[in-house]
């Protein structure tokens, strides 16, 4: 491809005439001309970053009047940027009928035969395009790469009503309805689904031109009940607008980027990872995991990024004659006007003076040390190239990709930056990165080079098609398993690496509920059903249902707003109406049915007191018995894990805790009933000092995220002991 453009390009002329500028003003540069009369362009990405090998793209639809705009030129450049080009044929207002997509399969197969594009294009489908570009792809699902939509229009009743859309399709509006199987994409989804091809969409809650429920949560609704791979992402109190969200989402930008490069290279990645479909004749496993804080997962992801204000010393903006230009030494020559700047940072953009290019300089000053990577400027004013002590750290030229070079600081030294800005548009907005942080997840992966299988071929964070995470009470995402289903879109916890254990051991798919509640202890909080009262050194404490915690003779104790056991009640009870309503929460394996596969338990720490510590043991039998009734699941495997404060430095009643968990795994003999179903792994070996994870704070292992993965590994592999047992 990289060779071919004018050559091709000329005898693409010979039989398409190529379109006055005037015909399509585009939001990038690129090249328009027409198919069977209608204008049709296409925008590719610089030599520098085009790549060997079929010409990946995204046909991004629809292309009336306006449209694409310059609001798209942020996930535009994001697709150049990487080697991606952009497509797009006006069809006018076809509604997604045969006549439309016919000059679809025209543009198509012009840039597939004589442009060198590859076969998977990912359709980015805006608004109405959704019945265009859905109304070709259910026609030719082995040529689409992925499907994005920004709240694209998936149903022809919902909009634009069968009255105003039949004339396209040369029909009454009663023909029309009749037809609604064989032309409404919403009703046309299986061959998609059968072909596995991945579809992300971003749609308000509030949309009132295309409302949600019809179109795209009508859509992913039956396309998972299919079986095919959907996510629809609800943004809350948005309608039908221009918002920048819309055009600027990561998630978005990176599906599509993601599985047009796929497309490129000979196959579709599927949503979310695994290019062998799991088997669909056999029950879907579920593994149900609980316990507190550390089972709902601290484990931090990234470093984060922090917006700099005060970091900023004596800024001063300088002006110089002129629009920007490369050639000139700004460092030499005199401006017209110079400022110093009060603040400099914050959440409110700094008013600078203009008239002409505008260049910012200053001291920065880091409270830690470390390798820092810096984002300065906010939307259009990000098109500068920033310095730090004469080393360039950012740049962006308009119309390309930002480069960052990350800094090394040390604490407490101060050095001198400069910002000079390509544009008018100038603020005093920025972001400061660490992307060193130790411990973090990005730096166990991407840094230290341990456990690859969490990035995909691209370098982003994998996710599986073969594991869905369901977390209920707390870390409440519900997805395919991938990072964010700790505490926060930002944490993880041991559910990550144990899906991954799990999911390539199964044909089947397996599904982890992960029900989990921080600073709970199983002598209070978590106590099983029918636990009777214990006395520890005069002191009753209570049994199932009590309201006081504890007391004496001479202290009966206070009742409180809580009883011995709500959290088990609460967190189980979560479970059972799931599973009660499998089909409703899992729409695309609610004809397979389930299957109980496992239990896994991590907490300990809230039980780290004398008495409930004495109680542990017994209790944690207990447990054991009551989630196997609970469930019907007499013999299921039973990973525990022990507490891992302080690693092998643990003492006192946190000590006791661990010790009575390593004596009901069933290896130990102490219980006859537990032998080969029953199974402790050992976690104090992960533990991690606050010198080397992103916080010290131990009771949450100080957030590491290699402890949580390792957790999670061992307690994966504790249950794959325990199936090959059986």
């Amino acid at each position: 491809m990289k060779n071919l453009p004018l050559v091709i390009f000329s005898t693409v002329l010979a039989c398409a005439q190529i379109a006055s500028a005037q015909d399509k003003d585009l939001p990038r540069p690129g090249e328009v001309f027409r198919i069977d009369g209608r204008t049709a362009f296409v925008i590719e990405p610089s030599a520098a970053v085009r790549r060997d090998g079929p010409q990946p793209w995204i046909w991004y639809a629809p292309t009336l009047k306006g449209l694409p705009s310059q609001a798209e030129t942020w996930m535009f450049d994001r697709f150049l940027a990487a080697g991606i080009a952009i497509a797009g044929i006006d069809v006018g207002e076809s509604y997604g009928s045969p006549d439309g997509t016919k000059h679809y399969q025209a543009l198509y197969e012009r840039l597939t035969t004589t442009r060198g594009y590859a076969p998977r294009p990912v359709l980015l489908a805006r608004s109405r395009g959704g019945l265009m570009l859905y109304n070709w792809a259910v026609e030719h699902p082995s040529k689409v790469g992925g499907v994005a939509g920004i709240y694209p229009v998936c149903d022809l009743a919902s909009y634009p009503g069968l009255a105003k859309a039949a004339p396209a399709y040369g029909m009454s509006a009663e023909e029309l309805l009749a037809s609604l199987s064989t032309h409404n994409p919403v009703d046309r989804l299986a061959s998609l689904a059968e072909a596995r091809v991945p579809i992300l969409h971003i749609h308000g809650d509030r949309d009132g031109t295309v409302p949600l429920d019809a179109n795209s949560g009508a859509l992913g609704a039956r396309y998972a009940a299919l079986g095919g791979p959907a996510k629809i992402s609800v943004i809350e109190g948005r309608g039908h607008d221009m918002w920048s969200g819309w055009f600027q989402s990561e998630e978005l930008t990176d599906f599509a980027v993601r599985h047009a490069l796929a497309g490129a290279q000979g196959a579709s990645e599927s949503p979310e990872g695994l290019s062998t479909p799991p088997a669909t004749d056999k029950p879907v496993k579920v593994y149900i995991l609980s316990g507190q804080s550390n089972m709902v997962g601290i484990g931090q992801v990234s470093g984060g990024s922090t917006r700099w204000g005060k970091q900023i010393i004596d800024p001063v903006v300088s002006v110089y004659a002129g629009p920007y230009s490369a050639e000139a030494d700004y460092d030499s020559m005199t401006p017209t006007t110079t400022k110093k700047l009060p603040v400099y940072g914050g959440v409110e953009p700094t008013r600078f003076p203009g008239g002409g290019t505008q260049v910012v300089r200053g001291f920065i000053e880091l409270a830690d040390d470390g390798a820092y990577e810096f984002n300065p400027g906010y939307s259009n004013s990000t098109y500068n190239v920033m310095e730090v002590a004469g080393v360039e750290v950012y740049r962006k030229e308009p119309g390309e990709e930002a480069t960052r070079t990350a800094f090394q600081f040390k604490e407490g030294e101060r050095h001198p930056f400069k910002i000079t800005f390509f544009t008018k548009a100038a603020d005093g907005l920025g972001w400061i990165y660490r992307t060193d942080l130790p411990g973090t997840l990005s730096t166990v992966v991407k840094t230290d080079g341990k456990f690859p299988h969490l990035l995909d071929a691209e370098g982003r964070w994998a996710v599986r098609d073969d594991v869905w995470y369901k977390g209920l009470v707390t870390a409440t995402a519900n997805k395919w398993l991938t990072i964010g289903c700790g505490a926060n879109a930002n944490s993880i916890g041991p559910e990550l690496q144990f899906g991954h254990v799990l999911g390539e051991h199964h044909d089947e798919p397996v599904i982890v509920i992960k029900t989990s509640q921080g600073n709970r202890s199983l002598g209070w909080d978590f106590l099983p059903p029918d636990s009777a009262r214990f006395t520890y050194e005069g002191r009753t404490y209570a049994g199932s249902g009590d309201k006081i915690p504890s007391w004496t003779p001479d202290d009966p104790g206070k009742e409180v707003d809580w009883y011995a056991g709500l959290q088990y009640d609460q967190c189980f009870e979560a479970v059972h109406e799931v599973l009660n309503n499998f089909a409703e929460h899992f729409p695309q394996y609610g004809e397979q049915g389930y299957e109980i596969a496992g239990f896994v338990w991590w907490q300990g720490h809230k039980d780290g007191n004398a008495a409930h510590a004495s109680r542990y043991e017994f209790n944690l039998v207990k447990l054991i018995q009551s989630l196997r009734a609970e469930f019907d699941a007499a013999n299921a495997p039973f990973v525990i894990g022990t507490i891992g404060f302080g690693g092998w430095e643990m003492a006192g009643p946190h000590l006791t805790v661990a010790n009575a968990q390593l004596a009901v795994s069933g290896e130990t003999g102490k219980y006859p009933e537990f032998a080969g179903n029953v199974l402790t792994a050992e976690i104090r070996d992960f533990w991690k000092d606050a010198s080397i994870s992103p916080r010290n704070q131990g009771f949450h292992y100080n957030g590491n995220a290699e402890t949580y993965l390792m957790v999670g590994e061992v307690l994966g592999r504790g249950m794959l002991k325990l199936l090959e047992s059986q």
